[in-house]
């Protein structure tokens, strides 16, 4: 987050990102057209979240991984 908005960049971070959130361009393309799973995605290792544990825990309900 910047100045507490999120920026989306591609490749590696310029500072120490809060939350790293990594897939492929085809597993990005499936979640988002509902046609994969997000939980489906992690357990496969598809996509994988690093990063401060509150970022993560956000992520994952915007995800919908978690209530």
């Amino acid at each position: 987050m910047e100045g507490g908005r999120v920026a989306v960049r591609d490749g590696k971070a310029a500072a120490e990102p809060a939350l790293v959130v990594t897939t492929d361009p085809v597993t990005f393309v499936e979640i988002g057209a509902g046609r994969l799973d997000p939980l489906e995605a992690t357990l496969t290792r598809r996509l994988s979240m690093e990063g401060d544990d509150g970022a993560v825990l956000r992520c994952s309900r915007l995800l919908g991984l978690l209530p």
